[in-house]
């Protein structure tokens, strides 16, 4: 038996060989491409018509004894198809602003092969944040005689924006001097506390601000502020919450129409 094979762009100028006396032909095909006592095929069209893909091909040794070089042909490789693919475009990211409607969020835009249909869609666009209470709230609670209400039986007391000297926290049933922690709620909320009932006019003594948090002894003595020795506070709402929340309502009322 023998295996007959067409040469590759074989013209209409060719010789036939008559079949040996005795053998018969059991294949026929294109003949491949032999490097080296290896018979390699043709590379196959890309598994992705876009984008990054594998092509394969077949490879054989084609020496009787089986004895061919190394290192073998590979039989796979990575190729790119050729055709014009979609654009890949991931989530959109949260808002870049917490309370200010004018923020911007982005996404991932790419191509994922060597040209996109359509023009690039947008990796950025205008955002409003999500409603959050903690935007228009400015609320300060001072606790007596634990961390932050952790111990049953002390005192706690919500303070909202103002000043408070010993004498206004004492009408409100706070132990002078026992301001052991504090919570500061809003993200436009601060607190400055004092060492003396009189906001340190009489006598100087420490003053530390205290943005959003909470503060245990710990962390107040961190801050410079000693333990059970507040006599005075302020809690101050900055300006910029109303300003976000005046945009923020022109933004959906432009959004409504």
């Amino acid at each position: 038996k023998m295996i007959c094979e067409q040469a590759p762009d074989c013209g209409r100028n060719t010789i036939p060989v008559p079949v040996p006396d005795g053998e018969s032909v059991i294949n026929s095909g294109r003949a491949r491409q032999l490097q080296s006592g290896w018979a390699v095929g043709n590379w196959s069209e890309c598994s992705s018509p876009c984008g990054n893909g594998t092509q394969t091909r077949s490879v054989t040794c084609a020496d009787p004894d089986g004895a061919c070089p190394e290192p073998r042909p590979a039989n796979a490789q990575a190729c790119m198809g050729d055709g014009v693919c979609e654009w890949h475009t991931g989530p959109w990211g949260k808002c870049d602003k917490v309370c200010d409607p004018a923020g911007t969020q982005y996404r991932q835009v790419s191509c994922p092969g060597r040209e996109c249909s359509g023009p690039r869609p947008k990796q950025s666009r205008n955002c409003a944040p999500e409603n959050d209470p903690l935007c228009s709230i400015c609320k300060v609670t001072i606790y007596g005689g634990g961390n932050l209400g952790q111990q049953q039986g002390k005192w706690h007391l919500a303070l909202k924006p103002g000043e408070y000297s010993s004498a206004d926290l004492e009408h409100q049933g706070v132990k002078c001097d026992d301001i052991s922690s504090i919570k500061v709620e809003g993200h436009f909320c601060s607190t400055i506390v004092y060492e003396y009932g009189d906001f340190n006019k009489a006598h100087e003594g420490f003053k530390v601000t205290l943005e959003e948090g909470a503060y245990n002894r710990d962390r107040l003595a961190a801050e410079g502020a000693k333990d059970n020795d507040i006599s005075s506070l302020k809690v101050i709402k900055s300006g910029a919450s109303q300003m976000s929340f005046f945009f923020a309502t022109l933004f959906a009322l432009v959004a409504l129409r």
